[in-house]
């Protein structure tokens, strides 16, 4: 099997592909000389154009592009040519008809027929120029008629894809393995999230589907809460195609869009093949990855406000794991809450946090097992929701609002 390479595209990494499809990118021009590469066994990312025989140097002009250079210096000779032979030409002409001139009766022959074709010409001016109003009269009517018809049909009503013609799905490729399936029944501006564990060095491809005809996107976040895939196009269904490039817990996030509810349902796949080696750090020229400052650049960072941590006994009413209800109270902009709870392995856990903000408020929700996020709702609202299933012990939970306003949250536990 040849070396995959990995290359770079408008400053984002992208799926390692064999050296063939590379030069094809280089050869179309969707593959840039700045852009980076890089493969197995290379110690960091070069230029696409230090490359050897990825970008072929462009042919020398032919001949046929040199002939008519030849044919236009050879031109002005031939026209100045041209014009000294009819200079001379007409020179004698000029002069007998000056005579001739002179020896007619000019009033009396030229003066006739330059008044006759004057008022033919004025005839011919009048009876053109009445089409000519008449016609531009016409199309001003047609012109107002289409118009007003417009007018009284309404704005055009917007489309959203249909839902078995529009947005189609590829087929599901041969050896697809299924890591994750679920179905989420939303209302309008409603977004649901789930967590699946993902391996380092594989393909994966996410497929949704919704009943109605409201506009559902799906975004693939990676362990390190960065968004790497997403379809946001108009319409119910989704296809999303990505690489892993860590092992870890991925989450997918469905949002409905709308308007109206829209039962989706979302199954992420792991695609056939042998892992491959993962690429490096990618860091494109001018890019500082977070935590990076350059020496004597350290900017202020504002403090983040951290109240007390709050423990209340816990009530598990029969049914529930840890179930409860607690009050948080009013939080800030850039506030936080953190509370500790153990689960029993294998337990089924909901974790909802509803608010009432003063002003726009972003509320954000995180669970954390032994340093390590087990599950998160991030989404832009105020109101959080995330279920997960425990692995058992300790579990902090987390709830953060960045503001700009304040919001008064409750945290639950089902």
């Amino acid at each position: 099997m040849s070396a995959l390479w990995y290359y770079s595209s408008n400053g984002k990494q992208m799926d390692p592909v064999p050296m063939s499809e590379l030069q094809r990118l280089a050869a179309n021009g969707s593959l840039k000389q700045s852009d980076l590469v890089w493969k197995d066994g290379m110690a960091s990312w070069v230029k696409a154009s230090t490359v050897n025989g990825l970008f072929v140097a462009s042919a020398s002009p032919s001949a046929s592009a040199i002939v008519p250079a030849k044919a236009s210096a050879a031109a002005p000779a031939k026209s100045r040519a041209t014009l000294a032979s009819r200079d001379d030409e007409d020179r004698p002409r000029r002069k007998q008809f000056d005579d001739d001139y002179d020896d007619d009766d000019r009033p009396r022959k030229r003066r006739k027929p330059r008044d006759e074709s004057g008022g033919l010409g004025l005839k011919i001016a009048l009876i053109g120029g009445g089409s000519v109003l008449a016609l531009v009269i016409v199309i001003v009517i047609i012109v107002v008629a289409v118009g007003s018809s417009r007018r009284n049909a309404g704005p055009a009503p917007i489309a959203f894809n249909n839902v078995n013609n529009e947005n189609p799905i590829p087929a599901v490729q041969p050896g697809a393995v299924e890591v994750l399936n679920f179905s989420a029944n939303l209302a309008e501006r409603q977004t649901e999230s789930r967590s699946v564990q993902l391996k380092a060095g594989h393909s994966y491809e996410g497929r949704l589907r919704g009943d109605g005809p409201s506009d559902v996107d799906i975004f693939i976040r990676n362990p390190n809460n960065q968004e790497i895939a997403s379809d946001d196009t108009i319409g119910p269904n989704g296809y999303v195609r990505f690489f892993a490039p860590m092992d870890g817990q991925y989450t997918v996030i469905v949002v409905n869009v709308g308007p109206g509810r829209n039962r989706a349902n979302v199954v992420i796949s792991q695609l056939a093949g042998a892992a491959v080696a993962v690429a490096p750090p990618f860091n494109p020229p001018g890019f500082n990855p977070p935590g990076f400052n350059p020496p004597g650049f350290n900017p202020p960072q504002p403090p983040i406000i951290k109240p007390p941590v709050f423990n209340p006994p816990v009530f598990n009413p029969p049914g529930m794991a840890g179930g409860n209800r607690i009050n948080i109270g009013r939080l800030g902009a850039r506030q936080r809450f953190t509370v500790n709870r153990d689960f029993p392995a294998g337990q089924m856990v909901r974790i909802r946090v509803e608010s009432t903000t003063i002003g726009p408020a972003d509320v954000d929700l995180f669970i954390n097992r032994n340093g390590q996020r087990v599950v998160s709702d991030t989404g832009l609202s105020s109101q959080c929701f995330a279920p997960f299933q425990s692995q058992g012990g300790t579990h902090e939970i987390e709830v953060v609002n960045l503001g700009p306003g304040s919001a008064t949250c409750t945290l639950i536990i089902e």
